[in-house]
């Protein structure tokens, strides 16, 4: 991996870091400074990820100071290498109202940033098309969810597309600054979906959504909790989706039990 990096990256010393589902990831010290580094898993295409997509869009949020600054990217080996985040010693409390309102505002910012540029669109119907068609075990039930589930996505009004991140959880948001990392699967999509993702990994209750979607329209961002609440299946199945074929791929029956989790959990509602 080290042989594959630029001159200014070589000779430097290596810490693995752990955290993850599929990325290794490191602290690169090289010349008195410190560096993030991510080696992408080698199943990126089988997951849907697409590392062209994920450097520019990357880019774009740092520039817009969301994410951190981006050294260099090698989209065929999955090399990223970034700033490093100095996340301190204590972990952030996201039960609290304060941190829950500055990360609906980092959430619109990233919203509000224009992106031009139709081929960098994740909808959610081709993506769960995607997932299904590498999937080798398809049980009745999770057909007919599927079946249910794009038909619910087909039934929602039309609204723009924006700038998602599409995968904001804890270990995805670093330091004071609350800077957003792991662009791996962002998109322009539905703000409502990056929305929802946000209630179920951070598992927030109802009036915790609420009060996040509140902060988020004060802060300039255009959606409705009726439209995340409809999409909080819709993300629980995008999940699903993942962990089967992660599963099917490796064997790792940890995502076997993630799958069959969400199977239960997945029945859509217009109320979710």
């Amino acid at each position: 991996m080290v042989a594959h990096l630029p001159p200014r990256f070589s000779g430097g010393a290596l810490t693995s870091l752990s955290g993850g589902l599929t990325n290794q990831s490191y602290r690169l010290d090289v010349a008195g400074q410190r560096f993030f580094l991510r080696q992408g898993t080698p199943m990126a295409a089988r997951l849907g990820i697409r590392r062209q997509r994920e450097q520019i869009l990357h880019h774009l949020a740092a520039q817009a100071g969301l994410a951190p600054a981006l050294h260099y990217a090698d989209p065929e080996r999955g090399l990223l290498i970034t700033d490093w985040v100095d996340c301190g010693g204590s972990a952030i409390d996201w039960r609290a109202d304060d941190q829950l309102t500055r990360l609906a505002r980092q959430v619109a910012r990233l919203h509000a940033i224009p992106v031009a540029a139709p081929a960098l669109e994740l909808n959610l119907i081709s993506h769960l098309q995607f997932y299904l068609a590498r999937i080798c075990i398809r049980e009745p039930r999770l057909l007919s969810t599927f079946h249910a589930i794009r038909a619910q996505l087909m039934a929602l009004p039309a609204v723009p597309a924006v700038f998602c991140h599409n995968d904001i959880h804890p270990e995805n948001v670093l330091g004071e600054a609350l800077l957003l990392v792991d662009w791996e699967y962002a998109g322009l999509g539905d703000a409502a979906f990056d929305l929802a993702v946000i209630c179920r990994s951070f598992a927030l209750d109802r009036l915790q959504q609420q009060q996040m979607l509140s902060a988020y329209q004060a802060a300039g961002g255009a959606c409705e909790l009726q439209r995340v609440r409809q999409m909080l299946v819709v993300a629980d199945f995008v999940a699903l989706l993942w962990a089967r074929v992660f599963w099917e791929s490796t064997g790792d029956l940890r995502f076997d039990t993630m799958y069959k989790t969400l199977l239960e959990r997945c029945q859509p509602a217009e109320d979710a």
